[in-house]
């Protein structure tokens, strides 16, 4: 009976020190972490910026629909709360009190064309300078180019002729002091077809206010912050558990540093705080033993 005792006590204690071994060394629990990339250089206090909405100039946004979409009759005007929609033909244009504008036309063909990236950018620019003569920005920010998006590239190329479906995009993002915004409500997104602009999610940034606070996290504490005993964990966007891998390598592909918010309403008043975005790629055998490769993104605080 003792010897019963003391067999089960050392079983005990093995399954608590593997418990404890893995919770304190991440590459035990089943992962690596390596790195892909540079750390951003960080600075040693960055501002919380407030950004708050004022009324809607009913008179601006109607220049703004005539000049720089192209509307001509416009055949209804209604309010909703926290927005106001103005309706021509097969075009719409709502207009937040944040100052974010939502633009459709749907009168462009859905069809395959070239890919013509120069031409592309092009039409950004030339959009954006007839919209700044009638949307001048409310603070000292700059509008930088982020990326272009063709949607189904893949689908409609043929080796050496990149060809998608239209409407292509542009993307931006606002910088502050050279740091990207990134906000649900501080988008500014591009879409052409037929050489014209059919598809906006576009802002201007109110700040009212800010709250200088020290950086007090390092980029690596942010990577071993967002991957815990560096394994993956629930909750993160995988559709299932089954498709992820159980173990293997984490590679780092970027960590950015950002103004962020993605949980505020299109609409309301929301705040930008010092965050980094960290991309990450997971690459190991699931739970079927087939290996997977997942991409994944994770935001941590760069404040305590």
């Amino acid at each position: 009976m003792e010897k019963q005792k003391i067999v089960i006590l050392i079983a005990f204690l093995i399954l608590f020190l593997g418990y404890s071994i893995n919770s304190f060394y991440p590459e035990l629990s089943g992962f690596t972490i390596e790195l892909n990339c540079t750390f951003p250089e960080i600075p040693e206090e960055m501002k919380i910026l407030y950004i708050e909405s004022r009324p809607i100039n009913e008179e601006e946004v109607m220049e703004i629909a005539v000049n720089a979409f192209g509307f001509e009759n416009t055949t209804t005007i209604t309010y909703h709360n926290n927005r106001l929609k103005l309706s021509s033909g097969n075009k719409s244009l709502t207009y937040y009190v944040t100052d974010y504008i939502v633009f459709e036309d749907s009168s462009y063909e859905r069809k395959p064309v070239d890919v013509d990236k120069t031409s592309l950018m092009s039409l950004g620019e030339e959009f954006i300078e007839l919209l700044d003569i009638y949307w001048e920005k409310p603070t000292d920010t700059e509008l930088v180019h982020e990326r272009v998006e063709f949607p189904d590239l893949s689908l409609h190329s043929k080796p050496g002729q990149p060809r998608c479906e239209q409407p292509q995009y542009i993307v931006y993002y606002h910088h502050l002091n050279g740091t990207p915004v990134l906000s649900l409500s501080g988008e500014f997104n591009l879409g052409f077809a037929d050489n014209k602009i059919v598809y906006t999610q576009i802002s201007r940034l109110n700040i009212v206010n800010s709250t200088l606070v020290d950086i007090t996290k390092t980029p690596t504490e942010a990577i071993m912050e967002a991957f815990p005993e560096a394994r993956i964990g629930a909750g993160f966007g995988v559709a299932s558990r089954a498709l992820v891998p159980i173990r293997g390598k984490i590679f780092i592909e970027s960590i950015r540093l950002f103004y962020y918010n993605w949980d505020s309403k299109i609409g309301e008043n929301y705040e930008l705080v010092p965050q980094y975005k960290i991309k990450a790629l997971f690459v190991g055998p699931d739970i079927n033993g087939k290996v997977r490769r997942v991409l994944q993104d994770r935001v941590i605080k760069a404040i305590g």
